[in-house]
């Protein structure tokens, strides 16, 4: 078995793209030297802070690739991935906060295939700014009528509602003792309106990265498709190229062949010109009589 080596883990979390294929294969290798957990966790954490914005979530993934496939081998990287989590996750939604919604959804994910207790998914909801109430999930239909009721209210007064904290302010009654039914839920409503504000005031800025996605994608589509017709025109031209060097030389071959055809049958101009004085002597010269020569008297 050959030993753990950092210089090569880092490498691979240099090279580690978004893609499951790239992901999975250094989350195995990774499992392959668990006993070495802390070191690697280290690592990923100061890669975590070093690499572009783009990346953080690609170790995200990483990260959660990794606990959920080792839960069955050990308790290593649980243990050393819990103490610099909640710090971990508050950088990736500093850096990038339209990503929240990818965080959170990683969060749910190990909520419900218990990857961490729900009092450490809280803890780790709590560092990047999400209340979560410690009482059952399920809201009572009564109190959500009531928040729905003031929350229609500040939108038809033209409340101008510039940050969650405004809009809890004005929902959360002044008079502990007065909750309007809200008392014993509070802080997992004031959860709702936080995360439903945070998605009006990141709505455009989420449409804009959607749309450039969308368009990357499109120019990319439109890129391979060229690239593909230039390749099919470079295959058609070389295989005109090669069709009309052909015709050529079979033209050229035809021609040879017929009049070396023709030499044969005709022979070569000196032969061809004895053959000529030979017939032109059998021909039957017309008789001439000589001429006449008067005798001498």
């Amino acid at each position: 078995m050959s030993l753990f080596s950092e210089k090569i883990f880092k490498d691979k979390l240099k090279t580690l793209n978004k893609t499951s294929e790239t992901i999975s294969r250094l989350s195995h290798w990774m499992i392959f030297y668990r006993k070495e957990a802390a070191k690697m966790v280290d690592v990923w954490h100061k890669e975590l802070r070093a690499v572009p914005k783009d990346q953080k979530l690609v170790l995200l993934y990483l990260c959660n690739d990794v606990l959920q496939l080792s839960r069955k081998k050990g308790e290593e990287f649980h243990t050393a991935f819990i103490t610099i989590l909640p710090e971990s996750l508050r950088h990736i939604i500093k850096s990038d906060p339209t990503i929240s919604y990818e965080v959170l959804r990683v969060l749910d994910v190990w909520s419900s295939r218990s990857v961490y207790p729900k009092e450490d998914i809280r803890n780790f909801k709590h560092a990047i700014g999400v209340r979560v109430s410690t009482a059952d999930d399920t809201i009572d239909a009564s109190h959500i009528d009531i928040l729905a009721k003031k929350l229609n209210g500040i939108y038809s007064s033209g409340f101008p509602y510039t940050s969650a904290n405004d809009i809890v302010s004005k929902i959360k009654p002044t008079n502990p003792g007065d909750s309007g039914g809200l008392n014993t839920e509070i802080s997992r409503e004031q959860m709702i309106v936080l995360e439903n504000a945070q998605k009006i005031a990141s709505n455009e800025e989420v449409l804009r990265a959607e749309l450039i996605r969308d368009l990357s994608i499109l120019l990319g589509i439109q890129k391979s498709k060229l690239e593909s017709l230039r390749q099919t025109k470079k295959e058609v031209d070389k295989l005109l190229a090669k069709k009309s060097s052909n015709s050529y030389k079979v033209s050229v071959t035809s021609n040879n062949a017929l009049e070396s055809t023709n030499a044969e049958l005709m022979g070569p101009p000196k032969s061809r010109s004895v053959e000529k004085h030979k017939l032109d002597n059998n021909v039957e010269q017309e008789y001439t009589p000589p001429p006449y020569k008067q005798r001498a008297l």
